[in-house]
């Protein structure tokens, strides 16, 4: 038990845990003469689910970074408690929901194969049987591997996944708002990226991160791409579709997240783009 401590200014993690539970990570940026009481909600490990990690309730630090292209002025926000899965969809992942749509739906099933262009370019296969598989190489020549994380779909193929994803498990899933993804990856402090402040390319899959030619890897390939709250990969790996409208007409989806074939400026975790 820790009961008023008083500790110097600064970003703390304290690690809350009692029996049966999920430990709880409550991320704090302590300025000079605050106080904060900490008082999450803990749910048992069952409640949470292997796949997902705990967010809880309380303020966080968005946008602020001039180096990030469309990055928001900083403000200070709260979010309530919710849960981000740790990594994003593999392929694997989504294959298996391509092959539960054809087998109800066939032509469904098709429309959320994913493609080089929204009209079509299919990326994947479909054998004779009507069941997809993934190739061996994508459109460039690089291998798929199962773990990589999935790419070329729309945003309307993530919220269809999400959506058959919940109806097959019985949970309540969406997609996450892009606040709810900025402090998953961030945590409170406003930090530019997952780990902290400073940037090494072998900290994430991106485009200098290896020796040749950049290529995708298997979500999770770099561990200190993790944020406060464990979600790994956000800074590397591949951009990542959010809830939020970009626009004030309301035509674009925002999309989070570095990517593989990114250089460090799109890395920073309030880099932010419409499409």
């Amino acid at each position: 038990p820790v009961t008023d401590a008083i500790l110097p200014a600064g970003s703390y993690l304290f690690e809350i845990a009692a029996a049966g539970m999920r430990s709880a990570r409550v991320h704090v940026l302590g300025a000079p003469g605050t106080s904060h009481r900490l008082e999450p909600k803990l749910y048992p490990d069952a409640a949470v689910g292997e796949a997902f990690v705990h967010i809880p309730a309380g303020p966080y630090l968005a946008g602020g970074d001039e180096t990030a292209l469309n990055s928001e002025p900083r403000t200070a926000r709260t979010l309530p408690d919710f849960f981000m899965a740790r990594f994003p969809v593999t392929c694997a992942e989504y294959c298996a929901f391509l092959n539960d749509l054809a087998a109800d739906s066939p032509h469904l099933a098709r429309q959320h194969v994913p493609r080089t262009k929204p009209e079509g370019g299919a990326l994947w296969e479909q054998r004779a049987d009507g069941r997809y598989a993934l190739p061996s190489r994508d459109a460039d020549g690089n291998p798929v591997h199962p773990a990589a994380p999935v790419m070329g779909v729309s945003f309307y193929d993530a919220e269809m996944y999400a959506a058959h994803l919940a109806k097959k498990t019985g949970e309540r899933l969406r997609l996450p708002t892009e606040d709810e993804w900025e402090k998953a990856a961030r945590g409170a402090d406003g930090r530019f990226f997952p780990w902290g402040n400073g940037f090494d390319p072998s900290f994430c899959k991106m485009a200098l991160s290896r020796p040749g030619r950049p290529q995708p890897e298997p979500v999770g390939s770099f561990p200190v791409d993790e944020s406060p709250y464990v979600m790994r990969d956000a800074a590397g790996g591949i951009r990542e579709w959010t809830d939020s409208f970009f626009d004030a007409g309301q035509e674009t989806r925002t999309l989070r997240g570095g990517a593989w074939y990114f250089n460090p400026h799109y890395c920073r975790l309030a880099f932010r783009h419409g499409y």
